[in-house]
């Protein structure tokens, strides 16, 4: 019983609780920003308050979706070499208290995203990304490429939850862009995996016996071209570039940062956990920094 708990045990199960949320992978929600970027609203301070306000709370449901598929797979990551680590597979958090945490997480992050939006579109939009997340623990997970596909749909509705936020339009080639680069890192991970586990890798995730390396070569390839072909578009053609004239400068920076990626994962065999990779990797930091600044003063210009 919590009660019996000294106060370093019951400080180990605050900590453990914290890290089944996954703060580390919160750094995707960064997506809900792309409204405020390429809307040009950086400047609108109250604009920058809603999205950040939108961050936290699809923060606290993507964190409840993570304690749900760690949930149900906490036998199987028991026998992995990296998710055996992990606060409900360890038994750092009891299974009782990760379902607490599940619903207060979810609670939270609903009740934030309906008072953001009266209209309700971002509460549609989080439960669509619950859905569809819990679908691909469920099972779905399980079909090579649509496990991969679904995760990139999940990154569109993050976009798309951040131009709602704002109360602003997104482009469709934005969209598109944002679907083909999660493709990429999808792949990157399915990779990954696949060489870290080997013969193995069926029985901790059942699509890997339908991927090979490759076939995973081949999907990496064609997603990254088509990624800075669909980028290419964005910043030439479409209404958003037509509005802020030069927008295609900041196309070298995407592609470096690509390319980049591609390096780590074939000269390193990185691309397990792309958000440790793009905080880790001083290159891509820089590459993201320069990008992020050269997009603000193409908006600030006009």
């Amino acid at each position: 019983m919590m009660n019996s708990l000294t106060e370093r045990e019951r400080g180990n199960v605050f900590l453990a609780a914290l890290q089944a949320l996954r703060p580390h992978q919160w750094i995707k929600n960064g997506l809900l920003f792309a409204g405020v970027l390429f809307a040009g609203k950086f400047r609108d301070p109250e604009a920058l308050l809603q999205a950040s306000l939108a961050f936290l709370a699809f923060c606290a449901v993507s964190g409840g979706v993570y304690v749900f598929n760690d949930i149900l797979d906490w036998k199987r990551d028991r026998e992995h070499p990296v998710k055996r680590n992990r606060p409900i597979a360890s038994g750092r958090l009891p299974l009782p208290g990760a379902w607490v945490l599940l619903l207060v997480a979810w609670i939270g992050g609903f009740l934030g995203l309906t008072a953001l939006d009266p209209s309700l579109r971002l509460l549609g939009i989080g439960a669509a990304y619950a859905t569809l997340t819990v679908s691909y623990s469920l099972g779905l997970k399980n079909i090579a490429a649509l496990d991969v596909i679904l995760i990139a749909l999940g990154f569109v509705l993050r976009a798309a939850a951040g131009a709602v936020a704002v109360d602003t339009a997104i482009s469709p080639w934005l969209i598109v862009c944002t679907f083909l680069l999660a493709l990429f890192l999808g792949f990157g991970k399915r990779r990954h995996e696949l060489l870290l586990l080997g013969e193995d890798g069926a029985k901790h995730r059942q699509s890997l016996d339908e991927y090979n390396k490759e076939m995973l070569d081949h999907l990496l390839t064609i997603t990254v071209a088509a990624t800075i072909q669909s980028y290419a578009i964005y910043t030439i053609l479409s209404d958003t570039a037509k509005h802020h004239d030069g927008l295609w400068y900041t196309l070298p920076f995407v592609v470096y940062g690509l390319f980049r990626y591609l390096q780590l994962i074939h000269r390193q065999d990185e691309g397990g956990s792309p958000e440790r990779i793009i905080l880790g990797d001083r290159r891509l930091v820089v590459c993201i920094l320069l990008w992020t600044l050269s997009v603000v003063v193409v908006m600030f210009r006009q």
